[in-house]
């Protein structure tokens, strides 16, 4: 390595002690190289970027601002440059520095740092600085340039805000740590504990899940959930009250998750309940509004104008989100007057709240990344749909393809999912895909006596469970070209949850679900045989498979005590599972991909405006990454 006042050698990442998992070198060089270009592009000479977030961003490095410079400089043409005080170079072992084609400028007290980041610069440089510098570093670089530095910010928010697929595997990851601890919520929030009590046993669970800290935490019980940044107290939590636990915190290397969900003991007073459904319809609303091309404030704009038709539009007083990475909050921005078109690749959070204060709060937050076009997925838009999958068994998606009725959306998007053998039957399309439609079982007849091709409501159910065992639906596509007017809801339970809490129940019930003939579906002249089987299964890989119908009519269960207890448990989880539930109405250009989850749907309205239409494409194979070709 080169140096500055003195040599330096710099450690490969892992080889010093403590040092964190980070992203592979090559991840590193492509944002230091973007960096460069974008700070050509601006017309700058060079970034000066200090510790903090955009340093860890470009090099992994979790070095800290102290009197000393530390400063990563990248020019605009030619090599970028470290400076760093010698005695502070064993901290950069931790970070990717050793991997990376960056020279590392060493110096000693009584140098002159602020000199040596300006070396090989122009006489008088044009330089950006971020955010995280320190005025006693920024005025001597000006009073050296001779111009007071601008902010980086511009050049560093347009990195930071579209997420490669590394970084949206980690924040899957977060994610995926937070939903763990929420889970175990019921553990802890009872009433007669305190706030503060809650609030120690959440911080616990956040670092037992994989969290390197609790970043925060609120629990806001009663009154203090009406105040959105309210921590915890030593209020005793009391039963009647609606509580706002807002968590979250940094896994390795350092991406954030962020949730909130609002709990309750009982059933909340009908002015509560209302509001609180009015929020979930707003904070949904938001959700499907994502996709890329339109402004953040459009998403804004969607959760807030639906509370204000409930007349909530005052108890609304933040924002709709913000973005998410290595910081807690950062670009973009959900807010009214916030222009900035939404990208590929984009994270962030939206969470709508509703508050009367002096009485409760609520509010629900998600993280969401827009895709843009499901027939070419980037590298990180694959990413995040795996790693929701890989968690939750399913993954919604928003697209920019909305009004587009091309029947390759579905089968392409599997394709790259790793879906290839299609289900097909005399009700699909020559294509195998069925478009799930009223007018379309008006003009083919035979669709109409089915009730997923009608406008009425569908029990909970697996998709293809009257297929034969060499024939088991493992996963489909479900796109949206067109909603109905009204209704049309889907429910989506993850099987495995049920499988689970059926399990916890009493395994004696999952093992009568799991005999050979515990479900049969009797034949169809002309159409099936009878087809017999478990509800759960495993294949081959471990994988559970649900086989499974709701209906009372046309199915046969075995007869013995053991199966007629099982299956009425488990219609009664599917009846009381709200907390595992994940409610939506599709949008155009909005789709589902699972490993056939259990859903329903409600009925729904049309008009001749708005006729519904969606593509379902079945697969014999559950979502998976391809594997690569031998060499």
């Amino acid at each position: 390595m080169a140096s500055g006042s003195g040599a330096a050698r710099v450690a490969t990442a892992g080889e010093g002690t403590g040092a964190g998992p980070l992203f592979e070198a090559q991840v590193y060089r492509d944002r230091v190289r973007r960096a460069a270009e974008l700070t050509r592009a601006a017309e700058l000479d060079a970034l000066v970027v200090a510790p903090g977030p955009d340093l860890r961003y470009l090099i992994g490095s979790r070095a800290e601002t102290f009197e000393r410079l530390t400063a990563l400089v990248i020019p605009a043409t030619g090599d970028p440059r470290l400076v760093i005080a010698r005695l502070e170079v064993p901290s950069l072992s931790s970070s990717a520095v050793g991997d990376l084609d960056i020279e590392v400028a060493d110096w000693v007290d009584g140098d002159d740092a602020h000199a040596l980041a300006l070396a090989g610069l122009p006489s008088k440089p044009r330089i950006a600085v971020s955010d995280s510098m320190p005025a006693l570093h920024v005025i001597p670089l000006a009073r050296h340039t001779g111009a007071t530095p601008q902010l980086a910010t511009d050049v560093l928010r347009e990195l930071r805000m579209i997420k490669d697929a590394a970084e949206i595997d980690a924040l899957r990851r977060a994610g995926a740590a937070i939903d763990r601890v929420h889970a175990r919520m019921g553990d802890w929030l009872i009433p007669g504990r305190t706030e503060r009590e809650v609030a120690a046993d959440i911080a616990a669970a956040i670092l037992e899940e994989g969290h390197t800290e609790a970043a925060f935490i609120i629990v806001g019980s009663g009154p203090n959930g009406a105040d959105p940044h309210h921590e915890f107290s030593d209020r005793v939590i009391e039963r009647s009250d609606i509580v706002v636990i807002d968590i979250g915190g940094p896994v390795e290397p350092g991406y954030n998750s962020d949730s909130t969900r609002t709990y309750c003991f009982d059933d909340p007073p009908a002015e509560i309940a209302d509001a609180y459904a009015a929020l979930l319809e707003a904070q949904r609303a938001a959700v499907a509004a994502v996709r890329p091309g339109v402004s953040a404030s459009s998403i804004d704009a969607a959760a807030r104008d639906l509370l204000a038709e409930h007349g909530l539009a005052d108890r609304f007083i933040h924002r709709t989100g913000h973005g998410i990475g290595l910081s807690e909050h950062e670009e973009p921005y959900i807010v009214g007057g916030n222009d900035i078109p939404l990208r590929t690749g984009m994270a962030f959070s939206v969470e709508p709240g509703v508050y009367v204060p002096g009485h409760w709060g609520a509010r629900i937050e998600d993280i969401v990344v827009a895709l843009d076009d499901p027939r070419r997925l980037t590298d990180a838009e694959s990413a995040a749909l795996f790693a929701r999958c890989a968690v939750a068994n399913m993954a919604v998606y928003t697209s920019n393809t909305a009004g587009d009725a091309d029947k390759e959306i579905p089968r392409r998007l599997a394709a790259q999912l790793g879906m290839v053998h299609l289900d097909s039957h005399w009700l699909t399309d020559d294509d195998a895909i069925s478009p799930i439609s009223v007018r379309g079982a008006e003009e083919r007849r035979e669709r109409r006596e089915f009730i997923p091709y009608t406008d009425k409501p569908i029990r909970w159910h697996t998709d293809g469970y009257y297929n034969p065992p060499g024939r088991s639906i493992r996963a489909f596509v479900l796109h949206c070209v067109r909603p109905a007017a009204e209704g049309g809801e889907t429910q989506l339970l993850d099987h495995e949850l049920a499988y689970l809490l059926l399990q916890d129940a009493s395994p004696d019930w999952v093992r009568a679900l799991m005999q050979p003939h515990a479900m049969t579906i009797p034949a169809r002249d002309g159409e099936r045989a009878a087809q017999s089987g478990p509800v759960f299964s495993f294949d081959a890989g471990g994988a559970l498979h649900m086989r499974y119908t709701a209906r009372t009519r046309s199915i046969e269960w075995r007869a013995d005590e053991a199966t007629r207890a099982a299956r009425e448990r488990l219609e009664a989880i599917l009846e009381s599972a709200a907390p595992y539930v994940f409610t939506l109405r599709l949008a155009a250009g909005q789709g589902l991909v699972c490993n056939n989850v259990l859903h329903d749907r409600t009925s729904f309205t049309e008009t001749p405006q708005k006729r519904r239409l969606l593509y379902r494409a079945r697969y014999h194979e559950r979502i998976a990454p391809r594997a690569a070709p031998a060499a």
